[in-house]
C-alpha cells in the first residue's frame, strides 16, 4: 500500500509541477488527457475469459510527456483456469508510469531529425527498481513538400528480460481532408469532416512487459510479458478552441502472453487469448 501511495503522489507532482511550468511559460502549450476504455470478455485457450477496464493520464508540455496507465481485469470460470494456478486470479491490475522526450530537428534545407526517449515502470503490485524499461531512437527524414514526408531510423527497448533492435519508419501524406501517418508501431488514417470533426482509422502494436507480484500464481516475482495490437474507428470533436472529445470502437486482437520466473527463463506455454470488441473515450484539452 505504501509503494502504491509513492507512485499516486509522484503522478500528482509532476502533474502540479508540469502545469505550474506551463504558466509560466508565455506558449502555454500543455496538454493534459484523460483517457478510458473498455475491453469486452475474451476467451484464453483451455479455459477461463476476462475483460478489461484501462485508464490513462497523461501530460504533456512542450517535448516532454509523463502518463500514468492502470488495467484492471475481471476473470470468469477460474476454477478450470491452467494459466497460473486453478480457482485463483492470474492478475487483477497491471501498471504502467514513465515519462518520454520527443522532438524534431531542422537540419538543412528539407532534411530533418526525430529523437526519442523514454523510461517507464510496469508492475502488478510493487513500484520496485528492477522493473524499467528503457526506450531510445532516431530517426533521419526528408520532406518533399509540405504535403509529404519520410523519416528512417532505429531504435532500442531494454526490457526487463530481453533488448530489442529494431527499425524505425514514419511516413506522412496530406491531401485535402485526407492525412496520412504510416509507421510502426502505429499507423493511422484521417479525414478532416470539418473545421470541428475529424475521422480517424488506427492501428497501434503494444508490448510491455510487468513485474508480477510477490506471491503471484504465475511466478512469484516474475515477468509477464504482453502484446496486442488495438484497432479503432474514432471521431475527434473540437467544440471549443483546445478541447478535443474522442470516441469510437476498437478490435484488440494479435493477443499473447508469455511469464517468466525471477531467474528470467520462461513459465508454462505462452497463452494467447481471443480477440475482443471493446471502445475508447478521451478528453484532452490544450492550454
Amino acid at each position: 500500500m505504501t509503494k502504491r501511495c509513492i507512485v499516486v503522489f509522484s503522478l500528482l507532482f509532476m502533474l502540479m509541477a508540469s502545469v505550474a511550468t506551463a504558466h509560466a511559460d508565455s506558449e502555454r502549450n500543455m496538454r493534459i488527457s484523460v483517457k478510458t476504455s473498455y475491453t469486452g470478455e475474451a476467451d484464453l485457450e483451455d479455459a477461463g475469459s476476462f475483460s478489461r477496464t484501462t485508464t490513462n493520464i497523461s501530460t504533456s508540455w512542450k517535448q516532454f510527456s509523463f502518463f500514468y496507465h492502470n488495467e484492471n481485469y475481471d476473470w470468469k470460470d477460474t476454477s478450470n483456469l491452467t494459466f497460473g494456478e486453478a480457482g485463483k486470479k492470474p492478475f487483477d491490475n497491471l501498471q504502467r508510469i514513465g515519462v518520454m522526450y520527443n522532438d524534431t530537428y531542422q537540419i538543412s534545407g528539407p532534411w530533418f531529425a526525430v529523437a526519442s526517449l523514454g523510461l517507464t515502470s510496469m508492475f502488478e503490485e510493487d513500484f520496485v527498481n528492477d522493473n524499467f524499461t528503457v526506450f531510445g531512437g532516431g530517426m533521419l527524414g526528408y520532406s518533399f513538400s509540405k504535403q509529404s514526408s519520410l523519416a528512417l531510423g532505429l531504435a532500442g527497448i531494454r526490457t526487463p528480460l530481453k533488448s530489442y533492435v529494431f527499425p524505425m519508419i514514419s511516413a506522412r501524406y496530406v491531401n485535402g481532408p485526407w492525412t496520412l501517418l504510416a509507421g510502426f508501431p502505429k499507423t493511422e488514417v484521417k479525414y478532416a469532416y470539418s473545421t470541428t470533426l475529424d475521422f480517424r482509422a488506427a492501428a497501434n502494436y503494444d508490448i510491455n512487459v510487468y513485474r508480477l507480484r510477490d506471491h503471484s500464481p504465475l511466478a512469484k516475482e516474475g515477468y509477464l510479458d504482453m502484446r496486442e495490437v488495438v484497432t479503432g474507428l474514432y471521431a475527434d470533436w473540437k467544440p471549443v478552441a483546445g478541447l478535443t472529445i474522442s470516441a469510437g470502437p476498437e478490435l484488440v486482437w494479435g493477443r499473447s502472453m508469455k511469464v517468466y520466473n525471477d531467474n528470467e527463463d520462461r513459465v508454462g506455454d505462452t497463452e494467447n487469448p481471443d480477440a475482443a470488441w471493446g471502445g475508447s473515450l478521451n478528453i484532452s484539452y490544450l492550454f
